[in-house]
């Protein structure tokens, strides 16, 4: 004789898979993987610092942000550029890619300018009043560090200040000049592809490293 199981006894059997198949849709919804903001600092009719025409802040650190991009995507990072080609994007859409990521960073790189030829530094600002303020020190810490023993002769320095960039981010920010544009050694550090591959090797270095912590 066949037995027909009863409605009961069918949910009882099923209400474990289904409790299972729940907090499996959970996890997979609350999990990010560690993401980086890479924004290219200005763009557009917005040039940065400039030499001249073809000389601007704004299209050395785009070439230094892709090459960034294609070294931490070799390493499992996930990137999001906030401007991939020399165009204009304002700051609240730069800065509404950071919306609703848990895990990553905000960098924005830089590049200074000086009166004098021979200034060189590399320079790191953080947000005074994020959220973040620790783990956004910790970050810019870490990447002065890095470019400090790739190249010992060129000064660092690290300050609080209220860039509009790093303001109202859930995540650590740091806003980052690599260099001064009016300074013919940091000018072709980025200029030179090779070069510009060591500088970027340098900071995706760091990205890995914190990213493991």
């Amino acid at each position: 004789m066949h037995l027909i199981p009863s409605r009961h006894s069918i949910l009882i059997i099923l209400l474990p898979l289904l409790l299972a198949a729940c907090r499996t849709t959970q996890v997979s919804q609350t999990e990010q993987p560690f993401t980086v903001i890479l924004d290219a600092g200005h763009g557009g009719v917005d040039k940065g610092y400039e030499l001249h025409t073809t000389v601007t802040e704004a299209n050395l650190v785009l070439e230094l942000a892709q090459e960034i991009r294609q070294q931490a995507e070799t390493q499992g990072i996930r990137v999001l550029m906030t401007r991939t080609e020399d165009k204009e994007v304002s700051l609240q859409e730069r800065k509404a890619l950071a919306e609703g990521i848990t895990d990553g960073l905000f960098l924005s790189l830089h590049l200074q300018g000086a009166s004098s030829v021979k200034q060189r530094g590399y320079l790191s600002i953080i947000h005074q009043d994020q959220p973040n303020l620790e783990a956004s020190t910790e970050w810019a810490t870490r990447f002065l560090k890095a470019l400090q023993y790739f190249n010992p002769d060129v000064p660092t320095e690290q300050k609080e200040a209220t860039p509009r960039i790093l303001s109202d981010l859930k995540i650590p920010a740091v806003h980052l000049d690599v260099g001064y544009l009016s300074n013919v050694e940091d000018r072709t550090q980025l200029q030179i592809a090779e070069l510009r591959k060591e500088l970027a090797r340098v900071l995706v270095e760091v990205l890995v490293e914190m990213k493991g912590e």
